[in-house]
């Protein structure tokens, strides 16, 4: 399994047994992400539904009291939806007996450099570390008052931490507690050969070139920096995917896990660590096993990805100097929207579609 994942990012591992703790039946499968276990009835077919939402920890500036009002109101919220009405008899008798939730958040990144560290030395932090069991609970207090009050019975679990890549984008937001992609990065995005825009955005400098994927397609490259960084003090501290080991961000999967999504509360977590371009013979193979062997008691679940290069990619990382040369030899620099999110091809500057 590990010298697959080197070589391609597939497949994942799941760990049933860490995962089914605390189970109100035997759990063998999670939704695609794997950041929430779901019951079936073996008889009927009918399974759970993935009821997940998401706190956004950026832009509170590591205002605590009011991130542990948002994490019981998301509890509520998403308690509250277990009430939908649901036709198939035996999925509807599931729901009613797990009242499954999964709370989560994004931007975590964010809210470590706000209080003066770095993302990968959360697990280091045992203050940080204890604010996540803080929102563990009012996630399950929030949620088991409401039940009480309605007469219902408490969910079986209350948090959990879904990947969050497109609605992180829409509030600017970093998903989950994964680091940014770049810092400084080229995103590139494809438009019709005979779009109207691609004439304005010539005259201003951008780099236009055929597209080698898809015919009468153009590809413009936008120069740009992670908004976050227009966001924090001490920019520093800001991490690219690259600079977290893979052992580092397992230790920091493992400490989320255990604090935000640990004892009879959590689902699970959904993470991918990024793996560097290796040759993948009998000697890394072994390295990254002890590692995988060492960390996955700790995890619910793993995958990884390795780094690819292909031509013309969605997003390229570069260095400060390069984007600032680029970003210099536009026709205004000023007029030019040069602030967006590096882990997500389908944004041109920070705008986001509502698919």
């Amino acid at each position: 399994v590990t010298r697959q994942m080197l070589s391609n990012g597939e497949p994942g591992l799941y760990n049933s047994s860490l995962a089914g703790r605390f189970e109100l039946g035997d759990v063998r499968c999670s939704n695609p992400c794997g950041e929430i276990a779901l019951n079936e009835d073996p008889e009927t077919a009918a399974g759970e539904s993935c009821n997940i939402g998401s706190v956004n920890l950026s832009g509170l500036g590591g205002n605590f009291d009011r991130a542990v009002e948002l994490f019981g109101l998301m509890a509520r919220f998403l308690y509250r939806a277990t009430f939908t009405p649901i036709a198939h008899e035996g999925q509807r008798a599931l729901e009613a007996a797990n009242r499954r939730i999964g709370v989560g958040f994004m931007g975590l990144q964010e809210w470590c450099v706000s209080q003066g560290f770095k993302l990968s030395d959360l697990p280091l932090h045992d203050d940080a570390l204890q604010q996540l069991v803080s929102f563990r609970a009012m996630c399950r207090q929030s949620a088991d008052r409401l039940a009480d009050a309605l007469g219902t019975p408490r969910p079986v679990k209350v948090t959990a931490l879904a990947p969050t890549g497109t609605i992180a984008q829409m509030p600017g937001a970093q998903p989950t507690f994964e680091p940014i992609l770049a810092r400084y990065f080229i995103r590139r995005v494809r438009y019709q050969a005979n779009d109207p825009k691609l004439i304005g955005l010539a005259a201003q400098g951008y780099r236009i070139v055929d597209d080698i994927y898809s015919a009468n397609t153009k590809v413009v490259e936008f120069p740009a920096k992670h908004a976050l960084l227009d966001r924090v003090v001490d920019v520093s501290l800001v991490e690219q995917a690259d600079e977290v080991p893979f052992e580092s961000f397992l230790e920091l999967q493992a400490a989320v896990t255990e604090a935000f999504c640990g004892g009879r509360d959590g689902n699970a977590v959904s993470a991918t660590a990024n793996l560097p371009a290796l040759s993948v013979d009998d000697e890394v193979v072994e390295h990254f096993v002890s590692i995988v062997r060492s960390m996955m008691p700790r995890l619910k679940g793993l995958t990884a990805f390795p780094a690819t290069s292909r031509p013309l990619s969605p997003i390229e990382a570069v260095s400060k100097e390069t984007f600032e040369q680029l970003r210099d030899a536009l026709f205004d620099a000023q007029l030019a929207s040069l602030a967006g999110d590096s882990n997500d091809g389908s944004c041109a500057t920070g705008a986001c579609p509502v698919k």
